[in-house]
């Protein structure tokens, strides 16, 4: 039982993983990462970012340097996906991604498990001090 917790803990208190070259989010954006991840909590999914997880690396790393081709569409899918979630209605010329490819996809999930991976290697870094 207390494995389950601590992993509880783990994931709803590692650390936002961003771009090192533009470490700032929208808090609009932190307050849905802290809500899919307590809702991934009570799913029991583990092993994979959220999608406002990646929206926000995206994010940041878009501000840092142009990002591929295929990484502005996996953006705008995941931006136009959070905040129809969050109740925000976009303009019609931000919503032209209805779907990812299957490579976007693909991306996209390796991109999750990266983030994922980095988040809990900072946590265990911060536990150990």
């Amino acid at each position: 039982m207390q494995c389950k917790v601590e992993m509880v803990l783990q994931n709803l208190s590692r650390p936002i993983v961003l771009h090192p070259q533009w470490m700032k989010i929208p808090e609009i954006l932190k307050k849905e990462i802290e809500r899919q991840r307590a809702v991934q909590v009570l799913k029991g999914e583990y092993g994979e970012a959220t999608d406002a997880e990646a929206l926000a690396y995206l994010y940041s790393a878009s501000l840092a340097a142009p990002l591929r081709s295929e990484y502005v569409n996996i953006y705008l899918y995941l931006y136009q996906k959070i905040m129809k979630q969050i109740g925000i209605q976009l303009p019609p010329e931000l919503c032209e991604v209805k779907s990812l490819s299957d490579f976007e996809k693909q991306l996209l999930a390796d991109l999750k498990q990266w983030i994922w991976k980095k988040s809990m290697r900072s946590a265990k870094k911060s536990r150990q001090k």
